[in-house]
């Protein structure tokens, strides 16, 4: 945080630096600045569809769904191919049990990039708690032909199967 604090000292105006530190605050859970720099963010570029869509994670964090969802709707405007965007909305949909449209939003992701394999997994988990079994298995089964280490895939597939 320390050299992003002097990268803004040397130019101010430069949203990039703003939105870089703002994750750096971020990952160090300081939600609080890591709005505030990519609030900074988007004032300098209103078009900022990344800084749109981490300030949505930074507002997830903090349990304010609908100004999360509103962000990660900007960010899908301004920047449609966003499959990153289009997965952490799904996400907050999926948390507030708006299963459909989370599961639109996965599958957004998933034709923007056929390996996404959290996209993949999620999709998967969402038709898991809609009790679609078949649907759910054939993600988890995608997502295990990808990335055969992806432990959580074969955890939820049991479960699937038992739950048959």
């Amino acid at each position: 945080i320390e050299s992003y604090n002097e990268a803004v000292k040397l130019n101010p105006g430069d949203p990039v630096v703003y939105h870089n530190r703002g994750n750096a605050y971020a990952n160090k859970r300081d939600i609080d600045r890591a709005i505030a720099d990519q609030n900074q963010a988007i004032k300098l570029n209103a078009n900022y569809a990344l800084a749109y869509s981490d300030r949505g994670l930074a507002y997830g964090a903090r349990g304010e769904f609908e100004r999360a969802l509103a962000d990660f709707d900007q960010a899908i405007k301004l920047d449609p191919k966003n499959a990153l965007a289009l997965y952490n909305r799904g996400l907050t949909l999926r948390n507030r049990g708006e299963l459909d449209r989370a599961i639109a939003d996965f599958e957004s992701a998933i034709k923007l990039n056929p390996n996404y394999t959290v996209a993949l997994y999620a999709r998967g988990s969402a038709h898991l708690a809609k009790r679609d079994y078949a649907r759910g298995i054939a993600d988890l089964d995608q997502v295990i032909k990808i990335n055969p280490r992806y432990a959580a895939a074969y955890t939820d597939r049991a479960i699937a199967y038992g739950a048959q």
